[in-house]
C-alpha cells in the first residue's frame, strides 16, 4: 500500500506539474487561438458556401431550364443519331452503285483502254500525216494538188 501511496504522490506531482501557470497559459492561448481560428473559417466559410450553393443552383437551372444544357444534348444526340443512320444508308447505296458498276468497269479497264491505247497510236499517225501534208502544201502546193507534172523518162 505504501508503494500505491507513493505512486499516487507522484502522479499528483506530474498533474501539478502539467497544470502549471506556465502551461495552463499555453493551453489558454492554444484555446483562445482555436476560438479565433474557428471564427475566421466560419466567417470566410458562409461566403464560399453561398457562392457555391449559388453555383450549383446556376449549374443545376442551365442544364433542367426549357433551352438549356440537357434539350441541347437531347437535340444533338437525336441529330448525330439521324447523321449516322443516314451515313449507314449512304453507303449502303455506294456499295450497290459499285456492285452495278463493277462489270462496266472491268469491261472499260480490260477492252476499253487498250482500244483507247490503239486509238492513240492512228492518232499520232495521222497528225503525222497531216503535218507531211502541210509541210508540202507549204514547199509546193501545185505538186501536192495536181501531182508531179514533170516528163521524164518513160521505158516503151
Amino acid at each position: 500500500m505504501p508503494q500505491i501511496l507513493a505512486k499516487l504522490e507522484e502522479t499528483a506531482d506530474h498533474l501539478n506539474e502539467l497544470l502549471g501557470d506556465d502551461n495552463r497559459r499555453a493551453i489558454g492561448d492554444t484555446l483562445a487561438n482555436l476560438r479565433t481560428l474557428s471564427a475566421d473559417l466560419a466567417a470566410e466559410a458562409k461566403p464560399t458556401l453561398m457562392a457555391a450553393a449559388t453555383l450549383l443552383r446556376n449549374l443545376d437551372q442551365s442544364y433542367s431550364d426549357p433551352g438549356g444544357l440537357r434539350e441541347g444534348l437531347t437535340a444533338g444526340i437525336a441529330d448525330f443519331d439521324k447523321l449516322a443512320k443516314n451515313l449507314n444508308e449512304t453507303n449502303h447505296q455506294l456499295q450497290l452503285t459499285v456492285q452495278d458498276a463493277r462489270p462496266g468497269l472491268r469491261g472499260f479497264s480490260q477492252r476499253t483502254l487498250s482500244d483507247v491505247g490503239e486509238l492513240v497510236a492512228e492518232a499520232r499517225q495521222l497528225i503525222s500525216g497531216v503535218s507531211r501534208l502541210v509541210a508540202g502544201l507549204d514547199r509546193d502546193p501545185s505538186r501536192v494538188l495536181f501531182g508531179d507534172r514533170r516528163k521524164g523518162y518513160q521505158p516503151q
